[in-house]
């Protein structure tokens, strides 16, 4: 236990926007002027939907994602995952407030606006410094907004599932990054069509916009042609949010990538995918794709 408290930011933070940005620059700055360690507290995605049984759970970044993002921008190392229990949610706002005092030395909260603590959701953004005062404990909440509009992550989530990637970035503040590790694929690509690709096996999780895109392999920091679909030319091309695949022809790469991790930072869409009549009209299009980039 740190010696001189924690500051908690306490929320989903799925995508890491530029909404939950001014909150954890906020944290920053006050974890600096009060002296004490910065901290996050996140859900791995929106207890509505846990509590709503929800069948489907689509994410603009995994947990790990989250704390990478968070870590390298605002250099924040501290974080705690709450669990996804129905246990969890059944704990009383007091008793959950207590809880981050004298098990994690929590000094202070900050949270978005909109966010509720408790069972019976009576703690939220307006009272928390109400609900915190008889055990010392400071909150303060903040509206997630940019030039006075709201920000969200359910609005990231509907343009990155459009392919619009151009407004996403502006409130992404970054490119839409999607990583996984190098698998093996059926080979197609390569030995029919003369362009070798690297089948990425990305979390079933993320929200995948379809589409042939334009990328950078990041670490190597070169241009890759990136197919997010159903491969409808293929035989056997299956339907359903579970049958799309991700493939990376990376320019001027010549390599073994199997079993590597592998993260692509998506830049631009160059064009829906689509059924080609036959491969050679197949392999042409791709030879456009790479003149495009």
């Amino acid at each position: 236990m740190t010696s001189k408290g924690r500051i908690f930011a306490l929320g989903t933070f799925d995508g890491v926007h530029i909404g939950h940005a001014r909150l954890l620059d906020f944290l920053v700055r006050q974890a600096r002027r009060k002296g004490l360690e910065p901290a996050v507290a996140m859900f791995e995605y929106s207890p509505r939907l846990f509590l709503q049984d929800a069948p489907q759970v689509r994410l603009l970044t995994t947990i790990q994602e989250r704390q990478d993002i968070i870590t390298a921008r605002f250099g924040i190392r501290r974080f705690f995952v709450m669990p996804m229990q129905k246990w969890f949610f059944g704990i009383v706002a007091e008793d959950f407030l207590a809880h981050l005092v004298f098990a994690w030395n929590a000094k202070q909260l900050v949270c978005g606006e909109n966010f509720c603590l408790g069972a019976d959701q009576a703690c939220h953004g307006g009272n928390l410094d109400t609900f915190g005062a008889a055990i010392g404990l400071r909150g303060k909440s903040l509206k997630l907004v940019t030039r006075q509009t709201p920000v969200s992550s359910t609005r990231v989530r509907g343009l990155i599932a459009e392919g619009d990637l151009t407004n996403a970035r502006r409130l992404l503040g970054r490119d839409y990054e999607i990583s996984g590790k190098v698998v093996k694929g059926r080979g197609v690509a390569s030995r029919e069509l003369g362009f070798p690709t690297a089948n990425v096996d990305v979390d079933i999780r993320k929200i995948l916009p379809l589409g042939v895109f334009k990328a950078t392999v990041v670490g190597f920091e070169q241009t890759a042609v990136v197919n997010i679909g159903v491969r409808p030319t293929f035989a056997g091309a299956s339907q359903g949010p579970d049958a799309v695949k991700v493939e990376a022809h990376i320019l001027d790469f010549s390599g073994n990538l199997y079993n590597k991790a592998l993260k692509l930072r998506l830049e631009r869409k160059l064009r829906p995918e689509r059924h080609f009549s036959n491969k050679e009209e197949l392999r042409q299009q791709i030879a456009r794709d790479i003149e495009a980039c």
